[in-house]
């Protein structure tokens, strides 16, 4: 019976059994994230979501808002291989902030976006339609 629930909450709950690092200082204004499914059943894109999730609120805390620097993940793979996602960040000011920390126009930032956008369509996050509304809008900037 015990070995039924335990089972029951492995296969419903894979979020519960995700591993995660914490938010980890990697340089003088850059933050890293790294999860880790726990099993198979996990997957990439929630992992992602939940590194997205956590780097805001920690920004949030110091009233700044979550910039991507990159974002890494790898799904689940035969034989023990199991899903993870890492994601580097930092924290700027909010636009029109006269800390804003931002890249300037034209110095890379949307290059910077467009990679981060294909990440999460290679990794199975966004679908085609949704890759192409949001290159557009950074296109259109």
């Amino acid at each position: 019976m015990k070995r039924a629930i335990a089972l029951a909450l492995v296969l419903l709950c894979p979020a519960a059994f995700a591993g995660n690092t914490g938010v980890i200082p990697d340089g003088p204004d850059s933050y890293l994230i790294m999860r880790t499914g726990k099993t198979g059943f996990v997957s990439s894109s929630s992992l992602q979501k939940k590194a997205y999730e956590e780097a805001s609120q920690f920004c949030q805390s110091k009233s700044l808002v979550m910039q991507t620097i990159s974002m890494t993940s790898k799904r689940a793979r035969p034989l023990g291989g199991f899903p993870e996602a890492t994601l580097r960040f930092r924290c700027v000011g909010q636009a029109g902030s006269a800390s804003q920390s931002a890249p300037t126009p034209g110095s890379g930032d949307k290059y910077i976006q467009l990679e981060r956008l294909k990440g999460l369509l290679d990794s199975g996050a966004l679908t085609q339609d949704e890759f192409d509304r949001e290159k557009a809008k950074i296109l259109a900037q």
